[in-house]
């Protein structure tokens, strides 16, 4: 079983009480992942794992040691902690070095599932099932991944703070693929519950794309309607919109939400008015962590781990890990109202820190797939990006290749499938740009929408299946 609160407290006292510096602290992270793969309609893999990751980090006239180990003994804390202190006199100083993190109020975040910490290969078996035996009598290939794990954190400081966070999460992808390797479809679904991960419907919905995607045939680069379902919009918000909303990087001329000749967009409209993109650790949806931060900031630990969230490191600075999360909201009926700060920025600008963007969620509408298909003249769906990488931050410009599923509209209906293209093309033209949108769901660590938009920009056909 994990440790509790209590037992995680104890190991955390131990060993500050062992820590040879006044500006000492430590993470804990307690894990354990079971998981069934599968491939060519055949289960390949199921095994279970347990792991522990003790961070222990020491800091000196600002220079920061830190080591990573395996063990709670006191001995083990010990040499740690000496070590980490030996580190710390000769390592650089950093300069933007703010101190401890202090004693933090953290947000009770419900998302510990007992069902999905017990689950083992049995209970994930149907789910496996259901996706196999209709893709083999179909002559497809199912391949995937199922799996659940739970995970226990605690973070303290010398300063005061201490902080205990437990959470679950299963997962099931499956992806579909015809014999000659040219068709595929696709879906996931993740949640802290599963008994949410709805497998025979995901199964069904893959196996069903990639029996509609045989014969895709190429269409013409260049910018199209595009109706993206919501794991094709987490993967494109996934990547530097929180970036974008810091608000140092958008002080120092570096964000989409900096203003051309110094300031920034504050206030002012930036995408159409239906889009609200907060962050809420809370939302039962996709429950978040209580705490952000970029890794391990001096004095106050580091690490993470679990499933993690893709936009907790990249608005705030390392020196934020541990400060405490709670509801935000960035962007309001198309309006800039917030940017985060963190609290190197906020001392040297002389302001209040602002928590660091996670957990996002992008408040979605009340059309359903069939009236944004309904509505178009002529358009692509598509299922799912993959491969993205950043082409320019400032812009928010990215690249990418569609993935498992791409159709073309054409007068209000799905006339056929398409070869895949590779996109080019920042969420902020997208966000500008929405002609309509789904409610918001769960998708990979986000809710979101799907979102229909107009003058998406695809650059050139893709071999990628």
């Amino acid at each position: 079983m994990p440790p509790t609160e209590k037992e995680c407290r104890g190991i955390a006292e131990r060993a500050l009480a062992l820590a040879p510096a006044d500006d000492a602290g430590v993470s804990l992270t307690f894990g354990r992942t079971s998981n069934t793969r599968y491939a060519n309609n055949e289960i390949t893999t199921s095994g279970e794992a347990e792991s522990v990751s003790v961070v222990v980090a020491v800091t000196k006239d600002g220079r920061t040691g830190r080591v990573t180990m395996n063990e709670t003994t006191d001995a083990a804390l010990e040499r740690a902690l000496k070590r980490a202190a030996e580190l710390a006199e000769v390592l650089p100083k950093d300069p933007e070095y703010v101190g401890p993190v202090p004693p933090q109020k953290y947000p009770a975040i419900v998302a510990w599932d007992e069902a999905t910490m017990k689950a083992a290969a049995s209970d994930r078996l149907a789910g496996v099932r259901a996706v196999i035996e209709p893709a083999a009598a179909a002559s497809l290939g199912a391949f995937g991944f199922f799996s659940n794990e739970a995970t226990v954190q605690c973070i303290a400081n010398k300063a005061g703070n201490f902080g205990f966070h437990r959470f679950t999460n299963a997962a099931y992808s499956a992806t579909v693929r015809t014999p000659d390797g040219a068709g595929s479809g696709w879906a996931e679904d993740a949640s802290w519950r599963i008994a949410e991960v709805e497998a025979p419907a995901l199964a069904a919905r893959a196996v069903q794309k990639a029996k509609d995607s045989r014969g895709a045939k190429p269409v013409e680069p260049g910018d199209y309607t595009v109706i993206l379902e919501p794991a094709a919009v987490a993967g494109l918000l996934g990547f530097n919109l929180a970036g974008a909303l810091s608000a140092r990087n958008a002080e120092e001329g570096r964000s989409f939400f900096s203003r051309k000749g110094g300031g920034t967009l504050l206030g002012e409209k930036v995408f159409h008015e239906s889009v609200t993109v907060k962050s809420d650790p809370s939302d039962p949806r996709r429950p978040g962590q209580p705490w952000g931060g970029g890794g391990g900031g001096g004095g106050g630990g580091g690490g993470g781990g679990g499933t993690g969230f893709i936009f907790g490191g990249f608005a705030t600075g390392a020196g934020d890990f541990g400060m405490a999360t709670g509801p935000m909201t960035w962007i309001e009926k198309g309006v800039l109202k917030q940017l985060a700060c963190d609290r190197y920025w906020a001392k040297k600008s002389g302001r209040e820190h602002t928590p660091a963007v996670t957990s996002v969620v992008l408040e979605g509408g009340t059309e359903s797939m069939e009236s944004l298909i309904a509505s178009t003249d002529r358009g692509l769906l598509v299922t799912n990006f993959f491969y993205i990488r950043v082409v320019n931050p400032q812009t928010m410009q990215l690249t990418g290749l569609t993935r498992d599923g791409v159709w073309l509209i054409e007068n209000g209906k799905i006339s056929r499938p398409v070869t895949n293209l590779r996109f080019n093309e920042s969420p902020g033209v997208l966000l500008a740009n929405v002609l309509g949108m789904t409610p918001a769901q769960r998708s990979g660590n986000s809710v979101v929408p799907a979102i229909k938009a107009a003058n998406f920009t695809f650059s050139s056909q893709s071999d990628a299946v």
